[in-house]
């Protein structure tokens, strides 16, 4: 159950990344992370919002908020295996195979299904791997940052600071915003799990919208781990530049259970 924090039962540690505001700390025993804002803006009540109803495993958890001067603070579920982000990039000494990938990518798309089934339609419009985050010996994977999430009936808006690389082609071309920008997004992590690098590195973002609106994806030989032509065609399917044609995330969760994956010979 959400509800308020007293400041006084937090204690603050060591900062999270790159972020000054997000760092790990203590509640009621508990290792937790606090985000920490200005008070009461809009995109802070929206995450919130979304947040707080949300009910999912794969959602990261909010225990409540906390208010103290003109700052308020989420309090948020500890992940220790650190974002999906730094291990696909900055521990190169840890290998995975295929297996992983599928169970981190199938437990993403679970996410985001339970998403976009909600009423009215919810779209988080700024997915990657930054915004995935491992815990249970890098087993379970959960998705975090909301400041962005809409309800797909609300109008929406071209300032979201995600890299223009995970942007869908219609997003990039200023057409609406629907589910299918999210699959999209998707599949370009998906990518970046299977090859450990960077999706259009040391491209401009003019060059990458160019490349993105003519048809161009991340090259399959550019992979490392070693994936089925099952995978690569669903992959395929689920980047192309037809919306209509890209998987339901419903349908890619749906195929990927579909694969011998035992979680518990996964862990890092």
């Amino acid at each position: 159950m959400n509800h308020s924090i007293s400041f006084d039962q937090l204690t603050f540690g060591e900062k999270i990344g790159e972020f000054n505001h997000v760092v790990r700390g203590k509640w009621n025993g508990k290792q937790v992370v606090t985000k920490k804002y200005l008070a009461a803006t809009e995109k802070v009540e929206r995450e919130y919002r979304e947040l707080k109803n949300a009910n999912h495993e794969n959602i990261i958890f909010l225990y409540g908020i906390s208010y103290h001067n003109e700052f308020v603070y989420f309090v948020m579920e500890y992940m220790d295996g650190g974002s999906l982000h730094d291990l696909i990039h900055c521990q190169k000494q840890i290998k995975y195979d295929q297996a992983h990938v599928i169970n981190w990518a199938l437990q993403c798309a679970r996410a985001l299904a339970y998403m976009h089934a909600q009423t009215p339609q919810v779209v988080h419009r700024d997915l990657s791997p930054q915004n995935m985050f491992l815990k249970n010996r890098r087993m379970e994977l959960k998705i975090s940052d909301f400041t962005y999430v809409r309800k797909i009936a609300t109008k929406m808006t071209s300032n979201i600071p995600t890299p223009i690389a995970y942007k869908a082609p219609q997003y990039i071309n200023g057409s609406t915003f629907t589910d299918k920008c999210d699959v999209y997004s998707w599949d370009i992590a998906m990518w970046e799990m299977l090859s450990r690098k960077t999706p259009f590195a040391n491209l401009s973002d003019l060059e990458i919208c160019k490349r993105v609106t003519k048809g161009e994806r991340p090259s399959f030989d550019e992979l490392e781990i070693q994936c089925t032509q099952g995978i690569k065609q669903l992959m395929t399917a689920c980047w192309s530049p037809d919306p209509n044609e890209r998987y339901s995330m419903q349908k890619i969760v749906a195929d990927l259970e579909k694969l011998p994956i035992i979680v518990d010979q996964l862990g890092l």
